[in-house]
């Protein structure tokens, strides 16, 4: 991936050396033992590298070099990075600060774009990574650095756009530096490579996948090209393409190269590699969409325990695994567990980044929605609400995220029986969305899809039925008529149109939804859930009593099989009162 750190030498090629034999030795000697450093942290060796890195800048300012000195700062910077440090995005402003000083638009530009890259991993407040954009954009202006400098420090600017849910406006600044890199006319295939990569998430993130999947597509065979077929960038640019073909419902093709990258990250790095535990991550993450969550939970616990010993047992960085393992066992009614998942997300967080932190918002969320299965709605609001207050302070009101939060909120508002405060939130929700990704987004489904059910509960079923249908419109162009997203909305548009009096129309919906589910492979749950709506869609239409049969019977025999005596309950004792016998 094109990142905001470059190759120091590189960026450096351009400032005079020393004239004095000893002076030229030493900066010599302290290169030779940053080409070191880096090798040490391709390696996944983070803490040794720092160690040295740390050594080689205390060596670099007893020459009183500049360029060297911001050499040296800048691997410092990088790797309390990618440490996760604190200390790390002060480091990388004095590496920019340093830069300027030798008055090198390279260097300058290269520092800039490492200290962007800090904030926009960092989530620190937009409004501060803007101001530091617009300062290096400004001078890059005055002093146009080198092609692929000016290339890299565009690629930054955009990742702050993207990362606070300016999906827009970054794509603006990835097509920037695809025409500054083809103007410059060097001959870095890597760079194109990366730009495509930054345009294909770019295109992910606004749910133009058709888009997404050609800009990646290209990346990977670029990648191939340059570096080779078992070189690590080709696992980084597998899993983007992973990302894709999971959120299209292609869950076959997504494992598919998921497993690629985690073998090429195996045989490169070994087993205790950083990148090898974000290549578990990704698995999970397929795992849990697939339904299977014995296998999620085991990919969970892997990634985390490959950082744990990485970074340490107490790193904020932990809260993206921790935070996984919350959102796997809320939806697996594993509570304590995930309860306890949670818990340590937000103690790592607020004691490495302070207690208002943005990235404190997910595993806050999490909890809310624990108290909310746990029948705390209040302590659920109050948790909600501070999750959105987070993400409004550092991002403002109309952030992505707050779609998801604000979803989340508008649920304990229904179950509390706020329905015009929860039926008011939910719009907020998907007006965020609609500005953000445009009107046909998939999260505009989602939200139409919530907002059916939170109509129905109202009794509103004409404005339940066209939410539901605005929402399967949606899925089915976005997603395809195949994707489990349009189970969801059909269940929707069948419990509508039943509750209006056309129970025929309904059990069609009703086929179309177990027929996704079933060739989707989705939990079994769903599955039963499915066949009970459709069983008393049929039954009301006075349809196929022998398959009205059937589905009663599979589905409580899947429940029971699960588990779960009380659905199995409910469907027996429906049966019993529609006298199915």
């Amino acid at each position: 991936m094109l990142g905001p750190c470059a190759d120091a030498d590189a960026l450096l090629a351009t400032v005079p050396a020393p004239r004095e034999p000893l002076m030229r030795t030493a900066v010599a000697s302290v290169r030779i033992e940053l080409d070191e450093v880096r090798g040490l942290g391709q390696l996944g060796r983070l803490r040794p590298a720092l160690a040295r890195a740390r050594t080689a800048l205390a060596v670099a300012e007893t020459t009183g070099y500049r360029p060297l000195l911001a050499e040296a700062t800048l691997a410092v910077g990088d790797l309390e990075q990618d440490l996760a440090l604190p200390t790390g995005p002060a480091t990388l402003r004095r590496a920019l600060h340093l830069a300027t000083a030798t008055g090198d638009p390279g260097v300058m530009a290269a520092s800039a774009a490492a200290v962007l890259g800090a904030m926009a991993n960092r989530g620190l407040p937009y409004p501060q990574a803007l101001e530091v954009a617009e300062l290096a954009l400004a001078q890059a202006e005055r002093t146009p650095p080198p092609p692929l400098e000016q290339t890299k420090l565009l690629v930054s600017v955009g990742l702050i756009h993207d990362g606070n849910g300016r999906a827009t406006v970054a794509q603006e600044y990835y097509q920037r530096a695809l025409a500054v890199a083809r103007a410059g006319a060097h001959d870095h295939e890597a760079v194109f490579g990366s730009l495509l990569t930054q345009i294909g998430n770019n295109a992910k993130a606004r749910g133009a996948f058709f888009e997404a999947r050609t800009a990646l597509e290209q990346a990977l065979a670029s990648d191939e090209r340059v570096y080779g077929p078992g070189h690590p960038q080709l696992a980084s640019s597998l899993n983007n393409l992973a990302n894709v073909a999971r959120a299209e419902g292609k869950f076959e093709q997504a494992r598919a190269m998921s497993d690629r990258a985690l073998a090429i990250r195996l045989a490169a790095y070994g087993p205790d590699h950083p990148e090898v535990g974000t290549s578990y991550l990704n698995l999970g993450v397929l795992a849990g969409e697939e339904g299977d969550d014995v296998a999620a939970r085991a990919a969970y616990e892997k990634a985390l325990a490959i950082w744990e010993r990485a970074y340490g047992p107490d790193n904020p960085e932990l809260f993206r695994p921790l935070n996984n393992l919350c959102i796997l066992g809320t939806h697996a009614d594993e509570l304590e567990a995930a309860k306890a998942a949670c818990e340590r997300a937000v103690h790592v967080l607020e004691a490495g980044r302070g207690k208002d932190h943005v990235d404190l918002a997910g595993p806050l969320s999490g909890l809310a929605n624990i108290a909310d299965a746990q029948g705390r709605p209040d302590d659920a609001v109050a948790l909600g609400r501070r999750a959105i207050a987070l993400t409004e302070a550092a991002y403002g009101l109309d952030h992505p995220d707050l779609f998801d939060y604000l979803g989340n909120l508008a649920s304990v508002l229904r179950t509390q029986g706020k329905l015009d405060e929860a039926e008011a939130t939910m719009a907020r929700a998907m007006a965020i969305a609609a500005k953000a990704y445009g009107p046909d987004d998939l999260r505009i489904g989602m939200g139409m899809n919530n907002l059916s059910g939170l109509q129905a509960t109202r009794g509103r079923w004409g404005d339940a039925l066209a939410s539901a249908q605005r929402a399967l419109a949606i899925f089915t162009t976005q997603a395809g008529p195949q994707h489990p997203y349009a189970s969801y909305a059909h269940l929707r548009v069948g419990s509508a149109l039943a509750s209006l009096g056309r129970p025929a129309e309904a059990a069609q919906h009703g086929e179309r939804a177990l027929a996704i589910r079933t060739a989707a492979g989705m939990p079994a749950r769903a599955r039963a859930e499915t066949q009970f709506a459709l069983a008393q869609w049929l039954h009301a239409a006075r349809q196929d009593r022998r398959r009205v049969r059937s589905l009663l019977a599979d589905a409580v025999a899947t429940y029971r099989a699960e588990g779960d005596g009380e659905n199995a309950a409910e469907v027996s004792a429906w049966a019993r009162r529609a006298r199915v016998r």
